[in-house]
């Protein structure tokens, strides 16, 4: 289920989609985002599409080839981090960000940053999503020790689960997945993850 706010120009209308449980509950509405395209007015229309869901969860998506970590990229983050904090509060909607390799928080040590300088806001653990393919060879070292540094963190919104697998591009979690690699997450998860966090499963 997908509501759009309402732009000038349709190509400006930011989508927001909601994650709904199997009981029909709303978890969150997940909104794909440019920072260096976040107008306060687009951020502001991106919290009210997502109204009523309880979290706002960002996935920050550079449309260009600008590391993000430089100076200049990094800035406009910030700034976009700190407007979509104050959107979010003014429509009752706790800020979550859903890390990505290439993003401004893109592995543990960025995540442990970011979540010391925004109290406000929680993270999804996507193991496979701060992963590049070039990694998938070692992936289940890489995944240890994503498990080892995040899983217990108390500011986790939510577990996405399945096999890290290379797409387009971008390796992405595939559940409910197969192999040896499928047990060796599904151990981790148990192994590192609070019984009680949510999980979501990318269909």
């Amino acid at each position: 289920m997908t509501v759009a706010a309402q732009y000038e120009s349709a190509d400006d209308a930011p989508t927001v989609h909601r994650i709904i449980s199997p009981s029909g509950d709303v978890f969150g509405a997940v909104a794909v985002l440019d920072p260096a395209t976040a107008t306060p007015a687009r951020l502001d229309a991106i919290a009210l599409a997502a109204a009523n869901c309880r979290r706002l969860i960002l996935r920050f998506e550079p449309n260009d080839d600008t590391p993000a970590w430089l100076p200049e990229p990094r800035r406009v983050f910030e700034q976009c981090a700190q407007l979509l904090q104050s959107a979010a509060a003014s429509h009752s909607l706790e800020p979550v960000i859903w890390p990505l390799a290439g993003a401004a928080v893109s592995d543990a040590p960025s995540i442990a940053t970011f979540l010391r300088s925004y109290p406000a806001w929680r993270f999804i653990f996507d193991p496979a999503a701060l992963l590049v393919p070039d990694m998938l060879d070692r992936a289940q070292e890489h995944l240890t020790r994503l498990h080892e540094a995040l899983g217990s963190h108390d500011r986790i919104a939510a577990a996405v689960i399945g096999v890290p697998t290379a797409i387009r591009g971008k390796v992405i979690a595939v559940h409910p997945g197969d192999g040896p690699l499928a047990a060796f997450t599904q151990a981790l998860r148990i192994r590192c993850l609070a019984p009680e966090t949510p999980l979501l499963a990318i269909q």
